[in-house]
Parts: structure tokens; sequence; C-alpha cells
């Protein structure tokens, strides 16, 4: 009966092509003979089998037979490349009959599908042939269509789904309708419109193992049902989602069967198919079927949560999820239509809660420990590694390598990836063997892309509204994706500095703006759900965070964790969130430091607080005064009894982000500076230096250094502190104050320690437990663990402070003190260089950073006008004037280090003095008064006891005969150089500093040289021409102590003559003197 057929249609498509297509004719002829050339056994077996009833027997011979003349098919085939309407429909009902038999050979598949894919763009009744004749093909072929032949079958799917495109193009007029019911909906639709809802529909119907409606009766296999429905969903998914009947069909038809799948212990094929349509249902259908998303992401998240689930199944589940983080516009409509809605669940909070559960449910499977490391098959492979491996700590082994490869605990690229993900295992028909740890290299892959997402969409909005601000913030937040580079110049967010503009103006970065406030943008809705995911979410992505930070991970995986999670402080800080902003800021913090930092559990060698031998080691020669013996106490420690802790490359990765995330946040920081600027000085005080290391610590710490070779991260590190504090000259001035609050605190905090313990008269060394203690308003505790800890702890202060001093001299040379800072800065620095008991390098470079700050303030630029620069340069001379004033205690109780540490920082004060006159002295105006004070100020002050005359002539007492030299210095220039810029009120003080440097005992030679200047002055003053005016005060005074009290009166000018009469007075005082070169010195002069 087959043979019959098919010679039937031969027969006709020879007929019908005689005389139109010679190459048909001789085909069809050609296929006729071999036909009709048949095995007689292929015909008897088939009579017999139909006399016998079994066809089948008989129809397996003739399958056979055709398939052994593969060119039986070739006149179907040119036929229908002709795609002439009758040869075509010839040829199709005979292609569908041969392939219902089985009879096409494999190699000819091809052939075949081409041909249909010709005929698919014929009449309808063509078309309808073509779908008709398909379902046979697939079913039994489809292990045979692969690569380009599925590429072709779907290619038939194609033309009807085009045919829509096209048909929607067109005005509705112009082609007929079809009413349909969906769903209890009555529908109009047009003619391409219905056949592709029914052939949408029938696959889903077959997909499912029923009857089809439109198409020919026939099965169709799951797996290739599916792949077709995904097909027609993602090259024709913007006709899917506008018509609402084929919406219907996968809210009906698809949504049920994934349900399905997922649910049930469906085949890996079944199931990585059903994961692959969920993408396009959420991304495309989202707010067409809401309900049917919800269950759908429900389960996903309930299989992440089962331990019944099997492995493979938990790994689709959260591949799905990485696709989804991938576009974060689909995660902000997901927390939108679910977490923000009070009747539905919470998918996005749920998915973050199992990803917390998930990171730690298998410790020993990441390597979780006390803190960061690298696998172990891959230790040693570099610096970095090695150095992790260490712990930080000279002298500690790591724990030997025992397990390689995909075994060891621990994510990285090299056994925790897979080369194609489950998700795109199509040709797989069982579920390959994962590696252990993918799954957790997917969690993390997960929470990272959350954290960029929201970076990524956000960032953008805190653009100040100019353009040069633009292209600066524009620069943050490009260079945030820097910070997790394996490069250690590469930096995370970097401020470039606005150019310097003239007069000594600054410009002031803008403060970044808070996308919430945007509130008439067009996507503020958007960014509403963003706040609202920062807000509620926080807590499950610092958590999954946090397990990994103590994970085991190789660099790659190390870098992308500490790029995503400065993107998540970045935002939430910008967003205006302090909460999250802050744990996460003390996070990065605490993975600053290395686990034997003292904040840690103290190491077994770890020194007694009570050792006595470290009291006594290191006392101050014969020095036993109780200031004394506190700062030896706190200053050192016998090496051999304290621990080497050295911070690790990922230590200062961690403190590299936090302190570019002070540059980025700065404008908004507030009271939180602390915790950066805490964390940077305890990590400070444990990078090796090498620099004089003679001791036995100081090698060990250098051949450690060499070991790890940490000088390039260690200069990354320091390039972002540098950044940092230079950026603050941007900052706006209540932004800056809370800077220099932040770093004021920090010295004070560790100040007020040495005077609790100096008030108590304590004698011994400091114990970690003694010195432990939390700063106010920060997460980070300021840990120090021995005296030498301390000190650098206050010198780091110091420097910060002054650095950040001397990038904002501009800002602090304004007249408004309260509002730039400069009184806390000042107060700062004199309260701790005048903190007697401190130890003398902490007073000294106190005493450096202040003295420093004046001498920029008083040099600053000018101003473009005279009065604001007056103010500055006054304030500038004060401030030296006041470091000489805080040592002016009495020395009870002062040791004998302390004393020499007054002498030297006086000295420097008075040096610092000379300067700034050698440089702008001739344009000094106001600030003489501390001129001559600070000149004054290196002798005792005499005792004002009885009559003024009397005390002016008690011989001078200089503190120190080092001061006298260097002061002279200064009086002498004044007197040389600036006798004409110096105020007449100011020549009476002038005068008293040069008698008393001819009446001082400690140098002759200084002696003799100030009686020279009272001639300079002298002459000075006869050159005015007001000399001879006689006042009538000057005439009342009787004797010399009314001539000093009438001069020295403050609410009176004082003449030239009286100034005068003054110096004479002078000289007069000094032809009493004892020594008789100055006698004879001052009588020439009065000659």
């Amino acid at each position: 009966m087959t043979a019959q057929v098919l010679a039937a249609e031969l027969s006709a498509l020879l007929q019908e092509s005689k005389k139109k297509n010679a190459d048909i004719r001789n085909a069809a002829d050609k296929s006729l003979n071999d036909l009709k050339s048949l095995p007689n056994t292929s015909e008897a077996q088939l009579a017999a089998g139909k006399s016998s009833g079994s066809f089948f027997y008989g129809f397996s011979n003739v399958e056979r037979d055709l398939r052994n003349r593969p060119n039986f098919i070739r006149p179907f085939i040119v036929a229908c490349n002709s795609k002439n309407q009758k040869f075509a429909g010839i040829a199709i009902s005979s292609l569908q009959r041969l392939a219902a038999l089985k009879g096409i050979a494999a190699e000819y598949l091809k052939d075949v599908l081409e041909a249909f894919r010709d005929c698919s763009g014929l009449s309808l009744d063509i078309q309808l042939k073509v779908l008709q004749a398909l379902p046979s093909l697939l079913q039994n072929y489809a292990a045979s269509i692969k690569g380009r032949l599925l590429w072709v079958a779907f290619q038939l799917l194609s033309s009807t789904f085009e045919k829509v495109a096209d048909e929607d193009a067109t005005p509705r007029e112009s082609s007929p309708s079809v009413g349909i019911s969906v769903s209890g909906q009555d529908l109009s639709i047009r003619s391409a419109a219905s056949d592709a809802f029914n052939l949408l529909n029938d696959i889903c119907i077959l997909t499912e193992g029923g009857k089809s409606k439109a198409l020919p009766a026939a099965a169709l296999s799951q797996t290739f049902g599916l792949d077709l429905i995904e097909s027609i969903a993602v090259h024709f998914g913007d006709t899917v989602v506008v018509h609402l009947e084929q919406v219907d069909v996968f809210r009906t038809r698809v949504i049920p069967l994934i349900l399905k799948i997922l649910s049930d212990k469906s085949n890996f094929p079944s199931t990585v198919r059903a994961m692959r349509l969920i993408h396009f249902v959420l991304s495309r259908l989202l707010s067409a079927m809401p309900v049917e998303c919800e269950s759908v992401l429900e389960l996903i998240n309930d299989l992440l949560d089962l331990d019944s689930t099997a492995h493979w199944k938990r790994v689709l589940c959260l591949e799905e999820f990485r696709a989804l983080h991938s576009e974060p516009a689909l995660i902000r409509r997901i927390y939108a239509h679910y977490d923000e809605q009070s009747d539905h669940i919470n998918i996005i909070r749920d998915h973050l809660a199992s990803l917390v559960r998930l990171a730690s449910e298998k410790p020993s499977a990441v390597g979780l420990g006390q803190e960061t490391s690298v696998p172990e098959s891959e230790a040693g492979n570099s610096d970095e590694e090695a150095a992790v491996q260490a712990g930080g700590l000279v002298g500690t082994i790591g724990a030997t390598a025992t397990a390689t490869g995909s075994g060891a605990p621990g994510i990285t690229t090299r056994w925790s990836t897979v080369k194609t993900a489950c998700i795109d295992l199509l040709d797989k028909s069982e579920a390959p063997t994962l590696p252990p740890t993918y799954i957790y290299s997917l969690v993390l892959t997960c929470v990272n892309s959350f954290s960029e997402g929201l970076a990524k969409f956000l960032l953008p909005f805190t653009l100040p509204s100019d353009g040069k601000s633009k292209r600066k913030q524009r620069g943050i937040s490009n260079a945030a994706d820097l910070v997790g580079s394996n490069k250690p110049e590469g930096e995370a967010i970097t401020v470039q500095r606005p150019e310097e503009a003239g007069n000594g103006v600054y410009q002031l970065r803008k403060i970044p703006i808070n996308p919430l406030d945007l509130k008439e943008h067009l996507l503020y809705a958007q960014i509403q759900t963003s706040g609202q995911m920062i807000e509620h979410c926080w807590p499950a992505v610092l958590a999954t965070c946090s397990t990994f930070l103590n994970a085991t991970l190789d660099s790659d995986n190390y870098h992308e964790l500490i790029r995503s999670f400065q993107k998540f402080t970045h935002v939430a800080g910008l967003l205006g969130f302090a909460t999250p902003r802050d744990a996460f800021l003390t996070t990065l913090g605490k993975h600053s430091l290395p686990r034997q930092h003292p904040a840690s559990p103290k190491t077994p060698n770890a020194p007694s607080p009570n050792s006595q031998n470290s009291d006594q080691e290191y006392a101050d020669d014969q020095d036993t005064s109780p200031a004394r013996s506190v700062a030896s106490g706190n200053q050192k420690q016998p090496e051999s009894s304290r621990a080497v802790v050295l911070t690790t490359s990922r230590n200062l990765l961690c403190l590299r982000a936090l302190l570019n995330l002070g540059t980025a946040l700065g404008p908004v920081l507030h009271k939180s500076w602390s915790i950066i600027l805490e964390t940077y000085q305890q990590v400070d005080n444990l990078v090796p230096r090498t620099e004089g290391s003679n001791s036995k610590l100081g090698r060990q710490i250098a051949q450690t250094a060499v070991t790890v070779d940490l000088a390039s991260e260690i200069t990354a590190m320091e390039a972002a502190a540098s950044r940092l504090f230079e950026s603050t000259k941007d900052l706006t001035n209540p932004s800056f104050v809370n800077v220099v609050s932040a770093l004021c605190d920090l010295l004070s905090g560790i100040t007020d320690i040495l005077d609790e313990n100096f008030n108590e008269g304590a004698r011994k060394l400091l114990s970690p437990a003694a010195t432990r203690r939390h700063h106010r308003g920060s997460s980070v505790s300021i840990a120090t663990f021995d005296g030498h800890a301390m000190i650098q702890g206050n010198i780091f202060a110091l420097e910060k402070l002054g650095q950040i001093a001397k990038s904002n001299v501009t800002r602090l040379a304004e007249c408004s003190t309260s509002k730039t800072g400069w009184t806390l800065i000042v107060e700062a620095f004199i309260n701790t260089l005048g903190t007697y008991h401190l130890d003398s390098q902490v007073r000294l470079r106190a005493a450096q950073e202040i003295l420093t700050l004046g001498g920029a303030v008083v040099m600053c630029p000018d101003f473009g006008s005279r009065e604001p620069q007056d103010v500055a340069r006054c304030r500038g001379l004060n401030a030296l004037s006041t470091v000489v004033s805080s040592l002016q205690k009495p020395p009870y109780g002062k040791s004998k280090s302390s004393l020499r540490c007054d002498i030297e920082i006086h000295e420097m004060t008075i040096e610092r003095l000379y300067t700034i006159l050698e440089k702008c002295g001739e344009s000094l105006i106001g600030g003489w008064q501390a001129v001559f004070s600070l000149i004054l100020s290196i002798f005792d002050q005499p005792s004002l006891k009885g009559p003024i005359v009397e005390a002016i002539r008690q011989t001078p007492l200089p503190k120190s005969s080092k001061l006298v030299k260097t002061s002279f210095t200064s009086l002498q220039l004044i007197n040389s150089d600036f006798l004409t810029s110096v105020p007449r009120k100011h020549y009476i003080v002038m005068l008293d500093a040069v008698y008393c440097f001819s009446a001082q005992a400690e140098d002759l030679n200084i002696s003799l040289t100030a009686t020279t200047l009272f001639r300079n002055i002298s002459d000075f003053l006869e050159s005015k021409d007001d000399l001879r005016a006689v006042d009538g005060d000057l005439i009342a005074c009787k004797s010399n102590t009314d001539l000093f009290e009438m001069i020295k009166a403050v609410d009176r000018d004082v003449s030239p003559l009286e100034l005068w009469i003054y110096l004479q007075l002078h000289l007069t005082f000094l032809t009493t003197d004892s020594r008789l070169d100055v006698r004879d010195s001052k009588l020439l002069r009065l000659h």
C-alpha cells in the first residue's frame, strides 16, 4: 500500500513536470524506477503482514529499503525548492509520509528541512502541510536533528511568527479576523495570529503528552517541545508579549508545566529547559502574570533551602538567579512587585537570606576560618599568598598543604568553576559531575552582582549638575572598578583635585546628590526601590560577605568580593543610610587587621603585663620622676617577649578600599571618619619599616618584608591615604571639621590613656587590657599593645592632622576660625606638646606640626586685600606664641627628658620665627606683639613686686644658653632690616628686648652686639621730624619710675621723644653692669 501511494505521487509529479521542469521530471522518473525495483520480499512481506495482521513487520522492511536508496527523495526536494504550488503540495505530502515511515536517510535530513523552509512562504494550505509534517519528522528524527538541522527546524516555526509580526504592522481592516475564547474572554485575532496561537498551544499540549488540536496527532518528546517553546520565546518574545492569546498559553500551559517539572523529580534535560524558560517568563511577562511568576520564584527559593533537593537542581536554581542578577533592572522590578507589597511574599529578601544560609552551610568546604586564606594548592605561588598563609606572624608556620585540586577547601577559579554552565548543557542526558564548591562560587557571584547592580544604577544620579563636577564624579564611579584588581596601583574611588584658582582661592567639591531627594525624576520609583533594597537587604549582604571574607578564596575572587563590598558601602553612604554604611566600614576595618593583632586573643608567647624585667630593663639613667617612669613603661618592651605582627596584602587591600571610601564619601561621612582613621592608625603601626632596623626586632621585620614583598601593596595603600587627606581640600567647611574632629578625638583618646595612668602614679607597663578601649561613636576599638605602639599612634595622629592642615592652609587662613577647624587643630597640637609626661618624640612632633602650620598660614599667598592677610598672619604668629606659653609651667614633677624637650621645642619655635621674618618681615603689619613676645620668651619673667624700674633693672635670666643666640638673630634681623615696618607702639617692647640681650650674662659677645642695636634705633628715632615735640605728660614726670609708668601705659600713644628718652634710660641702666666691656661700650654710646 505504501509503495502504491508513493508510486502514484511520483507519477503525478512526473506528469505535472513533464513540460515545465526537466530536473523534477528526470528525478521523479528515476525514483519511480527505484520504487519499482524494490525486492519482491518487501512486497511479499508486506502482503504477508497484511494478511496475518502484522502490518509493522512489512512496514519495517519498506522503511529499510527506502533508506538504502537515499536519492529516492530527490524529486520531492527539488519540487519544494522550485516553490511551485502544485509541485510543493505533492512533494510535502510525500515527504510527510516518508518521515512517518522513517524512510529518509539521515544525511538527507538537512535537505528535507531546508525544503520545508523554502515552502513555508507559500500559500496557507502549503504552510499547513509543512506544519502537519513537522511533528512526524521531529518525533522520528529528534536525536539526529542537531546544530544547524535543529536551527532549520526552528526556522519553520519562525516563519509562522514572522507572519504575525508582519500582520501586526498592517491595518487591522486589511485582513479577516477569527474569534477565539481565552480564559473566558472573547478575543478577535487575525489569521496569522490564529495560526501562531494554534501552533504554540499544540506544541505545549504535545510537550505535556496530550493530544494536539490543530496539528495532526503525533507524539513530541518533552525536551524537544521545551526547546521549541524556548525558541519561540527567545526569538519572538516581542510578538508574544503583545498578543494576549499567546500570553495566556504561557499562563495556562507553560507555567504549570515548569512548576510540575521543577516540583517533580524530573530528569536533567527537562529541568534544564524549564529553567531556561523561567528567565523569559520573568523578564518579559512579569507584569502580565505576577501571580504565576511569584509561584515560580517562590519555588526556586524553596528548592535552594531543601536538603532533599538534588545538588545539580540547586545549582540550576542559583544559575538562574545569577542570570537575574545580571539584569539589575529586573531585580528592581521583582522587588517592587513583591517585596514592597504587603500582600505578596518577599522574593529578593528571601533569596538573599538563603544565600546567607548557603554560604555557611558547609564551613569546611569554603575553608572558613578566623580570617581569609589562600587555597592550599595555590599557596606559595605568589608573595601575597605566602603572606596570607603565614598569617602575618613572624615565626608562625602555616598548615601544610595536604590536598590539591577539586577536593581541597576553598573557592578558586581553578576548581570552583565549570567550563559550561549547567543551564546551557542542552546535549546532556544526565547531570554532570560538578565541583563541590561550584555552588558557593555561584553564591559569591550573586551577592557581588547584587551590589554591582545597585552601584551601576544609583551612582550616576549622585553627580552634581555642572559638567566639571560630572567629569570628576565620573572618575569616582569608574575608578571603583579598580579596587578589586590584582594590580596594587589600581585604586578604588579616586577624586581629582580641582585646579588651583588665582589669589589663593580654593574650590570646594560639591556634596554628592542623594538620589532619594530627586522626587521629580522620571526614574524616582526605581530609585526609591533601590533605596528600599539597601535598607532592608544590607544585613543579608553583610552576613554573606562576612562569611566569604573569612573563607579560603583565591586572589581573583577576593578582589571581586572587596570590589562589590566597597560599592555597596558607597551607595549606602550616598543615600544617607548611616547604619549599613558604618556596619560595612567597620567590617572592612576589622579585616584590615591581621588575626594576631592585639585586638584578637593574645598569642602564647605574649609577655605578662606584670613582667618586672620589662619594667626595669629600659629605665632612663637615674631619672626616677613619676613622669619618666610612666613614659618609660609605655615606650619599651623587651623585643624577645613581643610577637612581631605584620599585616598582609589582603589586609592592605581592605584598608585601601576603606581609605578610598573615605575619599568618595568624605562630604557625607560626618562622625564616621573615626572608623576609617582608627583603622588606618592601627594598620600603619603594623606596616613593615626597614629604616634604622638595627635591633633584632627591626631585622626580623625587614627580613619578613623582603620575604613577603609587600612593598607594592604598601605603596598603593599609602597612595590611597595620600589622596584621602589631599581630598579634604575639596570638602566644605562642616565636612572638613568632621575630619579634624575625628583626628583630634583619635589623638586625645590615646593621650587620655596616658593621663589616667599618670594620675594614678602607674610605674608599670601598660598591658593590652589596660589600654584597650572603644572610641566614642565607633565600632573599631583603639587597641594598643605596647608603649611603642602608643607612641606610634600619637605620632600617626599628629602627622595626619598636620597633613590635612597643610593641604587646607588657605581654608585655615580665613577669618572664621570656628568654621574652618583652626581652633580644634591648634588646641590638639598645644595639648599634646604641653603634656609633659608624654614621650619626647611625640611632643616634638606636635611642635613641629603646629610650627609648620603657623608658618604656612603667615606666609599664605595674598587674598587680594591687606586686611584678611593681616588677620591670617596674626593668627599664625599667635599660634607660635601659644606654643611657648604652653611650656611656661613650673618644673615641679617634670623629668629631665621633659625639660630638655621643652628647650628643644622652644628653640624650634624661635627658629621658625626667624624663617617667617626672613620671608615676610617687611610686609608684616599685625602680629608684632607676638613676635617680640616670642623673642623675650627665652628669659624668665622678672618679679613685678616693687617699682617697675627695679623690675626692669634685674639681670635677665635666660632659660637656656642655646636659646639666647637663636632668639637674638631674630631681633638683630628686625633691627637691621625691618625698623620701618615695626609700628611705633611696639618700640617699647623692642627696646626692652634689646636691653635684655645686652644685660644677659650667658654670652658676652651677644651683649656687646646688642649695644649696637641701641645706636641703630636711636638714629632712626632722631630722624623723625617730631622728635623735638615735648608732651605735657613728659614734663610732669618727676622720676624715672613716673617716666616708665607713663611710657608703658597701654591707653596712650608714645611720641618719638619719649621713646628716645626710654632708650637713654636703658643705656643708663647698663652703666651699672658688672662687666667692664659692657660698661665701656655703653659709655661710648652716651658720648
